[in-house]
């Protein structure tokens, strides 16, 4: 299923939108705004995709490419590199795909948390996303899988769903975050970005057709 934030569709096209009977839920459980289906072509960077179908969702949502779209238009995905491919072209992407946005795969844990801070100043254009190096301030003690959450007060800077894996002693790791604003954000070093807190993963209780390969991309699993 790909889904596209409300804000990112021109005003030329929003009569297009149709109604659409799909119900989505974040990680969280909560319920995910839902205004309806468009069709549209879209171009990531220099590669072009046509007839794409996309759910039409709430501005606090990040874009979602699915398997549908990836198939008719002859795109690969380079999973470790998170990269999206079309013969010579390629684009950096995150990875996000599922059957179905209300199967719960993750719950958090209260084994590890901590605080992660910018590595370097960076800056993000507006209404665009950057993935960024941030420092730990605790190390886990083994392998993790973790989540981050906005911990900062500015309210423009979004960090976007992701499960990061996160080795024992790893001192560093690599988000998705993006700024909501229509002005560029400056993000000083050792800024506080976020709180990252270890989750279980755990299995849907019924089949799912490719099982684990389809929860990692519906977590846009990547390595921290």
């Amino acid at each position: 299923m790909s889904c596209l934030p409300h804000y990112l569709i021109p005003s030329s096209l929003k009569s297009s939108i149709v109604p659409s009977t799909i119900q989505l839920q974040s990680y969280n459980g909560s319920d995910i705004q839902v205004y309806g289906c468009l069709a549209a072509d879209i171009a990531l960077g220099e590669i072009n995709l046509q007839n794409c179908i996309f759910q039409i969702v709430s501005d606090d949502c990040k874009p979602i490419l699915g398997t549908p779209e990836l198939f008719e238009n002859g795109l690969e995905i380079d999973f470790q590199g998170g990269l999206i491919k079309k013969g010579s072209q390629q684009q950096h992407i995150t990875l996000c795909d599922g059957p179905s946005a209300a199967i719960k795969i993750i719950s958090k844990s209260h084994f590890f948390e901590t605080t992660a801070t910018a590595a370097e100043s960076f800056t993000i254009r507006p209404h665009s996303s950057k993935f960024i190096n941030v420092n730990l301030s605790a190390c886990p003690t083994s392998y993790i899988c973790a989540l981050p959450e906005r911990f900062s007060k500015n309210k423009s800077l979004e960090v976007y769903d992701q499960c990061l894996q996160i080795c024992s002693l790893q001192e560093t790791a690599r988000i998705e975050v993006s700024n909501n604003s229509s002005l560029p954000l400056h993000i000083r070093e050792k800024t506080t970005i976020c709180k990252i807190s270890e989750v279980e993963m755990k299995m849907p209780d019924k089949g799912v057709e490719g099982k684990k390969e389809i929860i990692m991309k519906e977590l846009s699993i990547g390595r921290g």
